[in-house]
């Protein structure tokens, strides 16, 4: 692939209402892909040893999964992936799955930009 010509900038605010941001952004340069990711802030208190909630880790294991991928990855596949890793920490964290304002969350869109073309996924929360 030629060398890409891609400029990214970014900017987060965190809401006066929250301790932290619950959104991330994925920029992998190396596998062309980049995105927003908006964690869904939720219902329950759960909160993990840094005292982090489901909505800013969801958005984070998003982030470390496709800033970790090569190129020439499926993007819908990626997503599905991603997802599994989000459920598996859910369940190693004894989320009670049942319940479902106590799962975590995050809406997600994603481009990777090719040679010749954009290849881009989406996941909103219903």
């Amino acid at each position: 692939m030629g060398e890409r010509k891609l400029k990214v900038e970014t900017v987060n605010d965190t809401s006066p209402d929250k301790k932290e941001s619950e959104d991330a952004w994925v920029i992998n340069h190396e596998a062309g892909i980049y995105g927003v990711l908006d964690g869904a802030t939720p219902l329950d208190d759960f909160q993990d040893e840094q005292g982090h909630n489901g909505a800013f880790l969801a958005a984070r294991i998003f982030k470390e999964h496709f800033e970790s991928l090569a190129s020439n990855v499926d993007l819908t596949q990626e997503v599905r992936e991603a997802n599994s890793k989000l459920y598996h920490q859910m369940l190693a964290y004894g989320i009670d799955l049942s319940e479902g304002y106590k799962r975590w969350s995050t809406c997600v869109a994603l481009v990777q930009v090719e040679e010749t073309h954009v290849n881009y996924a989406h996941l909103v929360i219903p």
